[in-house]
């Protein structure tokens, strides 16, 4: 039974979890599609179909309604056509006897009109004199006012002409008179008085002292006769004098002025009291003349309105009597024609019901078979779109079925795998603080494969491995943990980058595989060639006491010096020399052919070990360590390597000449990344 623990088996497990995804992924989506094509067809299918049997639908059930509304509509229209002249016929009646009624109507109005207006003439002929007599009477007493006005409007302008229109209100007066017997006389006296006051006032002289330049006139005047009696009569010096006298004749101007404006101020305020007494008694007075002159005619007329309206009653009362009449017979020939219309009218209501019961009798069961025929269509569809969508849904769950048992039978098989190379790993490879190593026997052929460490490979990484379906979750976890193996012996090298931190995580790597390389080879059969120039050798230290047993297992001791290091790699490619040319020749392609042919004395294998490349290595000795790197599987001897990528490398070397012949890690971000 082959082994699990290959890279090419996981190298056929990823490519066969890739096709599983894929191939499942594409007939998800391709059963989707059908599915969703197939229900798609039968909805159009039954979309045709409906709208195929609602358009017949329609279309009968139109010619059917057209056929119902023109049975209804013909014996509207000939009821309409019979009702219209049914109503032409009562109009043309009723104007006819409403036209006799309004000529008539119109005789008696114009009757009423020719009492009246006999009636009002003889009225209004006996009012204009009336009417003459109170107008005069009006214009006299707007006469009176309009003088009292005049009078005023002049003893305004003589006190703003003489600079004394305060007097105007000066003084008070009584409160205006409004009784006595004859109050048209008694506005006559008021217009009287007013008008000689007037007079009164025009003849005062102190008042008119003050009109236009008189006032600075006589203060030209007063000026000069004190100044020359002040003159005449100071015995001083000029300036004194002038100064006297011009003091004096201020106080002199100002005394006089004052006195003739109080003098003329108070004799104008009397006579203005007098005019304004006479003005406010005439106001009163006019009110009374307007209401007499009124209430006097106004009695007159009472008088005549009301023998006016005697004799308009009685030509009102003649016209009611004689419209009554007219009114009787005018009602009588329209009810007469109101009831012929009725008679006829009930006639063509009935024939018109009849043609309509027939029309509803026939029309409408057309109408429901019609409709009860486009529903059986319609369901008949439904029904063939029902099978449809169930055959097309049991299709769909078959293929659906099939593509998921594939999908779990392969992730079974794949998981089956999974647990078989883990389980077999964990036998081979047990971790270090595993109880098994206290049972631990030297074993008696090489492994299959190294095991170096684990990693995992995520399913959501993998294109199609999650479904977005709940139901096509993978049954097993979906994060696959796998060993990570060293393909031996065909391929063990392994080559590391790393720098800061991660060189004692390497460190470490190189340690775990010289241990899994001394756990699974058989006793003897691997050597170490330890080279360790930044640690001097405190890296490896532990591998020491295999010297102890003998020292060929780790060539005698850890070397450090460039000298030290060239020689130790030309011993390694002498050892290559030596496996190709003694043992291999023709015969066999590996070494490990050969050890299975020769048993009990098969060939070691060499290991060379070298942490925090390149430093002390030369450029000759990086040729052969590249040499020994390309050539050196084929004859047994593997290159395990940490380089230090903040170191320079030697001259006309490339790292990628080691790469491509070793398994390869870089330290990135706290973690190794397998390349």
């Amino acid at each position: 039974m082959s082994s699990l623990l290959s890279i090419a088996v996981q190298r056929t497990l990823v490519a066969d979890l890739k096709r599983l995804a894929a191939d499942r992924d594409a007939a998800e989506k391709r059963i989707r599609t059908e599915f969703l094509s197939r229900n798609d067809a039968a909805e159009k299918e039954l979309s045709a179909a409906k709208e195929q049997s609602a358009k017949r639908f329609k279309a009968d059930s139109d010619a059917t309604q057209r056929e119902f509304d023109q049975a209804l509509g013909q014996p509207t229209s000939e009821y309409e056509a019979q009702h219209a002249l049914s109503e032409t016929e009562l109009t043309e009646t009723r104007a006819r006897v409403l036209e006799r009624y309004e000529t008539r109507e119109q005789e008696a109005t114009k009757q009423l009109e020719q009492d009246s207006w006999q009636a009002t003439t003889v009225f209004e002929a006996s009012h204009p004199g009336l009417v003459e007599q109170l107008n005069r009477v009006e214009a006299k007493i707007n006469a009176n006012a309009e003088a009292l006005k005049g009078v005023v409007e002049q003893v305004s302008q003589h006190l703003h002409l003489c600079r004394q229109t305060a007097a105007w209100e000066a003084l008070p007066i009584q409160e205006p008179a409004g009784d006595g017997d004859d109050p048209f006389q008694q506005l006559s006296d008021c217009v009287g008085l007013a008008n000689q006051r007037l007079v009164d006032l025009r003849r005062l002289a102190a008042p008119k002292f003050f009109v236009g330049v008189r006032p600075q006139f006589a203060g030209v005047i007063i000026f000069f006769v004190a100044m020359i009696a002040s003159w005449i009569l100071i015995p001083a010096s000029e300036w004194y004098r002038l100064g006297i006298g011009a003091l004096v004749a201020g106080i002199s101007i100002v005394a006089v002025l004052t006195w003739l404006y109080h003098l003329g101020r108070t004799t104008a305020a009397a006579i203005c009291a007098d005019i304004r007494q006479s003005v406010a008694d005439a106001e009163k007075l006019k009110e009374r003349c307007h209401v007499d002159a009124k209430a006097y005619y106004e009695a007159q007329r009472a008088k005549m309105a009301k023998r006016h309206r005697s004799e308009i009653r009685q030509a009102n009362e003649r016209h009611l009597a004689r419209m009554t009449e007219l009114t009787s017979d005018r009602d009588g020939a329209v009810v007469e024609a109101e009831e012929t219309y009725h008679r006829r009218e009930q006639q063509l209501v009935e024939r018109r019901d009849a043609q309509l019961r027939a029309a509803k009798d026939k029309y409408p069961d057309l109408l429901v078979k019609t409709r009860e025929r486009f529903e059986r269509e319609q369901a008949d569809a439904q029904t063939r779109h029902d099978r449809l969508m169930r055959e097309s849904k049991s299709r769909h769950e078959v293929e659906w079925t099939a593509m998921a048992s594939r999908w779990r039978d392969g992730m079974r098989q794949l998981y089956g795998t999974v647990a078989g190379m883990t389980a077999e790993a964990e036998k081979l490879f047990p971790a270090w603080d595993d109880p098994a190593w206290k049972e631990w026997a030297p074993p008696k052929a090489p492994p299959p494969a190294i095991r170096f460490g684990d990693y995992t490979l995520r399913m959501d990484q993998v294109p199609g491995g999650i479904s977005a379906d709940e139901r096509l979750k993978p049954e097993g976890p979906t994060v696959l943990s796998l060993p990570a193996l060293l393909p031996f012996p065909h391929n063990a090298s392994v080559s590391i980058r790393a720098a800061g931190e991660g060189r004692l995580a390497a460190v470490h790597v190189l340690q775990a595989v010289m241990l899994r390389l001394l756990a699974t080879i058989p006793p003897g059969k691997v050597r170490f060639t330890i080279i360790d120039p930044v640690g001097l050798g405190e890296n490896f230290a532990g591998f020491m006491h295999l010297a102890d047993f003998d020292d060929i297992l780790v060539t005698n001791r850890i070397w450090t010096e460039p000298q030290q290091i060239e020689s130790r790699l030309a011993d390694l490619t002498e050892q290559m020399e030596n496996v190709i040319q003694k043992y291999l020749r023709n015969d066999f392609e590996t070494i490990a052919e050969y050890n299975d042919f020769a048993g009990e004395v098969a060939e070691a294998f060499r290991v060379l070990v070298v942490a925090n490349f390149p430093v002390n290595f030369t450029e000759a000795a990086a040729r052969r360590l590249t040499s020994i790197a390309a050539s050196g599987a084929r004859c047994g001897v593997y290159v395990l390597m940490t380089t230090d990528t903040n170191q320079p490398l030697p001259m006309r070397f490339d790292l990628k000449d080691i790469e491509s012949h070793s398994t390869n890690l870089t330290w990135d971000g706290g973690k190794f990344i397998w390349k």
